[in-house]
Formats: structure tokens, sequence, C-alpha cells
């Protein structure tokens, strides 16, 4: 629901992420993205364990794909071993995501 979420919010986002999640209802996208899109510039951080038994690495990297056909800008990270959970190394490339998101405000 975090991605659906952001990429319809009404209003403007400094930046928005996704673990181990994919992209609900992406066949209505369109319909509940507001007419201005006041986040299309906005970046996304996605991270997700190629070892997920909830959320299957293939409906992530189909949301991943799906929204950069619709020209959002993506950031897909991988994570080799990982469950639905997250590890170190995911905490730390999301820090480096926020804090770029929050320097550019």
């Amino acid at each position: 629901m975090s991605l659906f979420t952001a990429v319809t919010a009404p209003m403007k986002l400094g930046g928005f992420f996704g673990l181990s999640c994919f992209l609900p209802l992406y066949l209505s996208l369109h319909e509940y993205t507001p007419a201005n899109n006041p986040n299309k510039e906005t970046s996304i951080f996605m991270g997700h364990g190629d070892r997920d038994q909830i959320i299957k690495l293939e409906w992530a990297q189909q949301s991943e794909e799906i929204l950069r056909k619709e020209g959002w800008n993506v950031d897909f990270h991988l994570y080799e071993g990982m469950s639905h959970s997250t590890v170190a190394e995911e905490i730390k490339d999301l820090e480096k995501y926020l804090t770029t998101a929050l320097e550019a405000k």
C-alpha cells in the first residue's frame, strides 16, 4: 500500500520508499493519480530480499517495471539471502536515500 499511496498522493512528498512490497491496484493507477501529479519527479526507494516468502520477488520486480514505464525514478535494491524482513545493508541504503531526500529540501 505504501507505493500506491505515495504515487497517488495529492500533495508533494520529499521521497518515498517501499520495503518488501509491491504495487497493488496498478491497473487502476491512472484512475487515482492526481491530474497535476505533484510527485512525478519524486524518487522511490524499493528494497526487497531474494528469499521473501510473503511478497514474491517477481511482484516487486513487476512493480518496479510498472513504475518505471510510467516515468517514475525507482531505485530498486535486491538483498541476497533476505527474507520478508530487513538487514543492516538495507537500513544503511535507506538511510542514504532518506538523507539525500532531506538534503534536497
